[in-house]
């Protein structure tokens, strides 16, 4: 099972029936939680047959605890089992229970802090039960605080992914009262716009980080990664290397897997096309642009597309327009959704709901997957610019730049604010957007959703902004212009990420050829920069990389980034890069 949104225990706890699956060794559970107080028990997560036989992981009254409790069949006498660390210190901590046949093991951020021997007889599985989150109603409790990011493994497979969607669980009232406007809560490290991440880290330090160089196996044309990275619900890394100068051009797409550092290929888009028979002769598909857009149906979706003949991304629409697709992870099987004119330059999404951004003139679209129809609006952009992104945020309001002449070369820069149904509910005046010719000019280069639901995002010029995100449908969000991103003024500001989902965001821009490593305090509007560790292979230059868009993060805590080298004769050659912050 999987949850990918916070849920407020402090308003309700949440209750799904199931069978024995829940009680049948080999399994484990783990979960995100941060509690505010350990003045009574909290309850985390508990399970219980038809026949009352039940297992609990709670918090204990008094110690803040963590405690396993369990019913007289996981042992004689019941098991007991105590971590003895206090977790009520309202910091994200990341919990594991593993129950095998003789043996059940807790652990707190990584680490086994306790253990116990069990004997568990046979149970079928298709003996019913009741699952609770944040409660345990046969002991009237609940939980002070927050739950996320919940997954229930048995055999190292995910059981009844669906059975966790806490909208669509039974509501458990409880005592606890939360100063909250929603009791789900959208967190950072959830398959949201495009990115993953679990396993925040809860301490900020100030030393450098250990980068990683990944290279892929090579390719015809093989050039660089504009952008198109991303992870699934499994903790994959997919990325896509651009291809040029080449007869055929065709985009590659890969998947890397952070447990064993293996590198696969899963096709190209040429040979795709060919396959679903929708190749036209000659066609060209040179790159994925858009981020892996991880949907709540389990599919992973992109989009590739071909250059334009002559002149800046942006400028004119490519003779070979755009391909949408979508792959399930675990699987090398592309899915072909539909053909479009445009060059969808940027996806976003928050689980159910799918945008692009196409070019010319910044088109704005929203993808039906089920119905495989797109509804287009035109937002507006001068002459050959093209924003790299936009923005999705957790009610489905989608956020692109607008570009508009108020006198010749001199354009007027706004965010627009739509919604569900591309409807402009505002526009908001974003300063320090562009300097120097707009063909040149990325837009957004890089964003992040934070645990209030707000998005930060950075801009071509360095300058870091954060969209305030209410929670009414129908109200308007509001613009906050940050300051500087880099200490040093302006900067290509191109990765950029959350840890803890609050209090400061980390990422890499690049001064003058050189690039840092950032720290930037949100809520004192502070940066504090260091040189970023880029460790290039032999022969390749770090004032030659290229960096593009990144905010992925795996299950480990690791970040990535992608982007290319250039050697001294000129050639480049895509890369990803895996951080430790």
């Amino acid at each position: 099972m999987y949850l990918d949104s916070v849920l407020d225990a402090r308003r309700g706890g949440r209750e799904t029936k199931g069978g024995g699956l829940w009680h049948v060794p080999d399994f484990s559970v783990s979960l995100l939680v941060r509690l505010q107080s350990k003045q009574t028990t909290n309850f985390l997560i508990a399970a219980e047959l038809a026949t009352k036989e039940s297992w609990r992981l709670v918090t204990e009254q008094g110690t803040g605890f963590l405690t396993f409790v369990s019913s007289s069949r996981y042992g004689v006498p019941p098991v007991s089992l105590v971590s003895r660390e206090d977790l009520c210190d309202q910091a994200w901590h990341q919990l594991r229970l593993m129950i095998s046949q003789d043996t059940v093991r807790i652990f707190v951020d990584g680490k086994q802090k306790a253990e116990a021997a069990i004997s568990l007889p046979v149970v079928p599985r298709e003996e019913t039960g009741t699952l609770w989150l944040g409660c345990f109603p046969a002991q009237k409790g609940g939980c002070d605080g927050f739950l996320g990011d919940i997954q229930l493994t048995r055999e190292g497979s995910i059981i009844g992914k669906a059975g966790l969607d806490p909208a669509e669980m039974k509501v458990v009232p409880t005592t606890f009262k939360g100063d909250v406007t929603s009791a789900l809560r959208t967190v950072p490290w959830a398959p949201f716009a495009g990115t993953r991440f679990t396993r925040p880290t809860n301490n900020s330090t100030t030393r450098a980080p250990q980068v990683k160089v990944i290279t892929f196996p090579d390719y015809p044309g093989a050039f660089a990664v504009w952008g198109a990275l991303g992870s699934d619900l499994g903790g994959q890394i997919w990325v896509s290397g651009a291809s040029h100068y080449t007869e055929d051009q065709s985009a590659q797409l890969f998947r890397y897997n952070p447990d064993d550092e293996t590198v696969a290929r899963v096709g190209d888009v040429l040979s795709e096309l060919k396959r679903v028979k929708l190749y036209r002769p000659r066609e060209q598909q040179v790159k994925v642009h858009t981020k892996f857009i991880a949907g709540k149906d389990g599919f992973l979706y992109f989009a590739t597309m071909d250059d334009p003949r002559q002149g800046y991304v942006g400028e004119e629409a490519p003779p070979w327009g755009s391909h949408l697709w979508r792959i399930k992870p675990g699987t090398t099987s592309w899915e072909h959704l539909m053909t479009i004119p445009e060059g969808v330059i940027a996806l976003a999404g928050n689980g159910t709901d799918l945008y692009g951004l196409g070019f010319p003139h910044h088109t704005l679209f929203r993808f039906d997957t089920k119905a495989r129809t797109a509804t287009r609006v035109l937002v507006g952009s001068v002459e050959g610019h093209i924003s790299r992104h936009l923005i999705c945020d957790y009610r489905g309001h989608v956020y692109v730049p607008r570009l508009k002449y108020v006198r010749p070369n001199d354009a007027a820069h706004t965010l627009v604010e739509f919604n569900r149904q591309l409807k402009q509910v505002a526009e908001h005046p974003l300063p320090n957007y562009q300097y120097g010719a707009a063909q040149q000019c990325h837009g957004i280069i890089a964003y992040q959703t934070l645990l209030d639901h707000s998005v930060v995002f950075t801009t071509h010029t360095g300058r870091l902004f954060r969209i305030v995100v209410p929670a009414a449908e129908t109200q308007p969000s509001r613009l906050e212009d940050l300051g500087w991103f880099h200490n040093e003024d302006r900067s290509y500001a191109s990765g950029l990420y959350a840890l803890s989902g609050e209090g400061e965001v980390v990422g890499f821009a690049q001064v003058r050829d050189q690039w840092s490593w950032v720290r930037f305090d949100l809520a004192r509007r502070v940066s504090v920069s260091q040189p970023f560790p880029l460790n290039p292979p032999p022969g390749w230059s770090a004032g030659d990389c290229f960096l593009y868009g990144c905010s992925t993060r795996d299950d480990s805590g690791a970040l990535y980034a992608a982007g290319a080298y250039r050697n001294a004769m000129g050639k480049r050659t895509p890369i990803l890069l895996r951080i430790r912050p």
